[in-house]
């Protein structure tokens, strides 16, 4: 719970995020993540092979929205992308290499705002429908978001790779 006059200051001890501007800017993202009212952003960590780039997934994701499923994989189609993203605050995609054109543009529209409607199984005329305004968070080896629009959207985390690595309890309990 945040306290009057409290600190995030003590997640530097655990980010390796070498830039104090990108820190902040995380930090920013984090204090923001809760509110619907507006459009979110895509965390994009990136680094090499032993940088926590998981970790680092986990812990944003832990402190936001806290999930018995922290990093699905993509889904096959628009419909179960939907519902993954209705169903999470926070859709971390794990140690995601590239993203095709289609998925892109669907991250984009997940972190401004869009809805998704399909037909209720055994109705004529039924609807589902979805609305959701997420954070979205990836992270590879390479920066996986290429396509522009979705790089608007995005803010890119490099991390550097770890002297010392930790046990990820450490970081997220």
């Amino acid at each position: 719970r945040p306290e009057r006059g409290g600190s995030l200051d003590l997640l530097d001890d655990f980010l390796s995020i070498p830039d104090a501007g990108t820190r902040l800017l995380f930090k920013i993202a984090l204090v923001l993540a809760p509110n619907p009212e507006i459009p979110r952003v895509v965390l994009v960590f990136h680094g090499p092979q032993g940088s926590a780039k998981s970790t680092h997934c986990r812990l944003f994701r832990a402190l936001v929205d806290p999930s018995a499923v922290p990093a699905p994989s993509f889904p096959h189609g628009d419909a179960e992308m939907a519902q993954l993203l209705d169903h999470h605050a926070v859709t971390v995609f794990d140690n995601v290499s590239a993203l095709g054109r289609r998925y892109s543009d669907f991250l984009c529209r997940a972190v401004t705002g869009d809805g998704f409607q399909k037909r209720k199984l055994y109705t004529d005329d039924d609807d589902v429908l979805y609305q959701f305004r997420r954070v979205v968070v990836l992270n590879g080896i390479a920066v996986p978001a290429t396509a522009p629009d979705l790089l608007d959207r995005s803010l890119l985390m490099r991390l550097e790779r770890l002297e010392r690595p930790r046990e990820e309890r450490e970081y997220c309990g």
